[in-house]
C-alpha cells in the first residue's frame, strides 16, 4: 500500500502488480492507467503516524543492525556490505566488485535492468542504522611474554620506520612482490593476474578513486632519509 496526496492505494496481485514500479502507472493520475495496477482503498490523514508495510523475513536472515546507505560513486571492494530499504547488499568478489560504486549498478536500481546483481549480492535484512560500511577486520598480533597485543602500522615510532622503496612509476613492468613508495609509504604488487595492473598509472597506489586496492597492499610507512631500497626488475 501507498499513499497520494490523502488517498491509499493497494497494488494488485501479479502480473499486473509487474506495473506498480511503473510511473506511468501512478496511482490517480487523470490517465487512468494506474487502475490497471492499483485499487483504490480509502482517505486517510497525513497527521496521525506513518504506515510501515513491513515484508515477511526470514529471521535467520537477520544481521542486527544496518551498514550504512549505498553511496553511488564510493570505493566499495569485494565484501564490503551496506543497506537499502533495511536489506543487506555484499559487494562480490574482482572483477565484479569495480562495478560496486557505480551509476546505475547499486542495488535495486534499474538504470541497467538486473545489471546490479552482478556487482551485489543480497545476504539478509537488518533493522537500524550505524555510521560505517562493514568490513572484516584484519589485524596483526605480535606474542608477547603476558598476552597477544595488536598492533596498527598507526603505533609504530618514527625511529622504528624503515627505509623506503624506489618512487612508483607509471608504466614500469613491476610483478608480484615488487614493492614500491608513494610519499613515505610502501607498497607491494599483488599477485598474479591483479600484478598485470601494477604498471598502469589508473591503479598508482594511494589514488584518491581506490583503484590501486585491485593490484597493490598498502605495507607500512617508511623513513627517506634512511635511503631507497631498489628492487631488481
Amino acid at each position: 500500500k501507498v499513499t497520494v496526496d490523502t488517498t491509499i492505494y493497494e497494488c494488485k496481485a501479479a502480473p499486473l502488480s509487474l506495473y506498480c514500479k511503473d510511473s506511468s502507472f501512478k496511482p490517480g493520475e487523470p490517465s487512468g492507467y494506474w487502475k490497471h495496477a492499483w485499487i483504490k482503498k480509502e482517505n486517510c490523514d497525513r497527521s496521525l503516524d506513518k504506515i510501515i508495510d513491513t515484508p515477511d523475513r526470514d529471521p535467520s536472515k537477520n544481521l542486527g543492525n544496518c551498514p550504512e546507505e549505498i553511496r553511488v560513486g564510493n570505493y566499495y571492494e569485494e565484501g564490503d556490505r551496506v543497506s537499502k530499504d533495511e536489506i543487506v547488499y555484499e559487494c562480490r568478489a574482482w572483477p565484479y566488485s569495480g562495478f560496486c560504486g557505480e551509476v546505475g549498478y547499486e542495488p535495486q536500481s534499474k538504470v541497467y535492468g538486473d545489471a546490479w546483481k552482478q556487482a551485489w549480492m543480497e545476504v539478509g535484512w537488518c533493522t537500524s542504522y550505524y555510521s560505517g560500511t562493514i568490513r572484516t577486520p584484519v589485524t596483526t598480533t605480535t606474542a608477547t611474554t603476558s598476552a597477544q597485543t595488536t598492533t596498527t602500522s598507526s603505533s609504530v615510532s618514527a625511529s622504528a620506520l624503515g627505509a623506503c622503496h624506489e618512487d612508483y612509476l607509471g608504466g614500469t613492468a613491476y610483478e608480484a612482490g615488487d614493492r614500491v613508495t608513494v610519499d613515505t609509504t610502501t607498497y607491494e604488487c599483488k599477485a598474479y593476474p591483479l600484478s598485470l595492473y601494477c604498471k598502469d598509472w589508473s591503479f598508482r597506489p594511494g589514488e584518491t578513486s581506490g583503484y590501486w586496492k585491485h593490484a597493490w597492499i598498502k605495507i607500512e610507512s617508511c623513513d627517506r632519509s634512511l635511503g631507497i631500497i631498489v628492487d631488481s626488475l
